[in-house]
């Protein structure tokens, strides 16, 4: 007799199918591929779990029910690498005062976290069951949040033909990096709301303080270097994985005239004919830069200062060493610009740069 697939799919196509039933199948049919078959394995091991003879289901299975969280985790790492492929925006904000260390990360102070998280969301009809993963590097703690969106209302084609009507509550994942040392949070997330009451729920839980990070008035990115260096400022020999930048977009406003904006492209704005320029006039203002930035691998990508407190990445994974870049070149505030000046280096500076500067 063969097994009953029918039957199984009319209890998952059934709406009143049990929650936990449904996200164990997502977590399993998810990791259930070849390329996680070494991580898997590696955690069952540190279980102690039997893993002679395992298929890569099995071994999703079984972490599924021995230990649910160890899954979620791993599932919350690889949807961070995959995420690293999409667009991303990041918002700062800083220590509203003296910088503190920030609490252990204990399993405890987590559920805390989720459980204030949660109330927030249900308050703000975006459901229940926020979730709450961290990973570490050499500079910053990560933290990938697992939540709700606002229900949905989609129209259906039924198996029958037949018009139907689904609802339902889309999953999202935010991104929040936290650096010790400026006492900076940086935030993917979509809405000022939640920005806010992501700041003082964390403020308050790793600070003992809700109001540990200022939500207004924070400056993190200038321009400045650019009208100040010029070219000096591109420099990267010293931050390792990149090769060369090139500014190819410079947007600019003038005070006293309303709605204007000025916009310049080019492969290299800091090679082209100087007196087409928006920045030429003494009075404007830069309010975005874009870069392109060729890594050291061959890789290309765009990277988008938006001052005060704006950063855009075609990528995740370019906010690190891009982060070491702005620092040195002195883009990021309150940090020691390091650009050495040698003999005749000014000369060479654009003309519209000298204007400014």
């Amino acid at each position: 007799m063969g097994f009953p697939f029918d039957r199984l799919a009319k209890i998952l196509l059934n709406p009143a199918a049990p929650s936990e039933l449904l996200e164990t199948l997502y977590y399993v049919e998810t990791l259930a591929d070849e390329k996680y078959f070494d991580d898997l394995l590696t955690a069952a091991r540190k279980l102690g779990c039997d893993t002679e003879k395992r298929t890569v289901e099995d071994l999703a299975m079984l972490l599924r029910l021995e230990c649910p969280v160890v899954l979620e985790r791993l599932h919350a790492e690889i949807y961070r690498n995959h995420n690293k492929h999409r667009v991303k925006r990041f918002e700062s904000y800083f220590a509203a005062g003296e910088i503190r260390p920030m609490l252990d990360l204990t399993q405890d102070r987590l559920e805390h976290i989720e459980a204030e998280l949660n109330h927030w969301a249900e308050e703000n009809r975006r459901g229940i069951g926020m979730r709450v993963f961290t990973s570490r590097d050499a500079q910053a703690v990560w933290f990938m949040i697992r939540h709700g969106q606002p229900m949905k209302r989609e129209n259906t084609v039924e198996s029958d033909g037949s018009h139907g009507l689904t609802f339902y509550r889309p999953e999202k994942y935010d991104f929040m990096i936290y650096y010790p040392k400026e006492g900076e949070l940086a935030m993917n997330v979509r809405t000022q709301k939640a920005r806010t009451a992501y700041t003082q729920i964390f403020g308050r839980r790793l600070f003992d303080d809700a109001g540990y990070f200022s939500i207004g008035n924070t400056v993190k990115y200038t321009l400045n270097p650019l009208l100040k260096y010029g070219a000096a400022s591109l420099m990267c020999w010293g931050t390792p994985g990149i090769d060369k930048i090139r500014l190819c977009e410079i947007q600019a406003t003038r005070p006293g005239i309303k709605n204007h904006l000025e916009i310049h492209r080019a492969d290299d704005l800091l090679t082209v004919d100087n007196e087409n320029l928006p920045l030429s006039h003494r009075d404007s203002v830069p309010v975005k830069a874009k870069f392109q930035v060729a890594y050291a691998d061959g890789r290309e990508r765009i990277v988008t200062i938006e001052p005060p407190n704006i950063a855009l990445y075609d990528r995740e994974s370019d906010h690190e060493i891009i982060h070491a870049w702005l620092l040195e070149r002195g883009f990021i505030l309150n940090e020691p610009i390091t650009i050495p000046f040698r003999g005749g280096l000014k000369h060479g500076m654009p003309q519209f740069i000298l204007a400014i500067a």
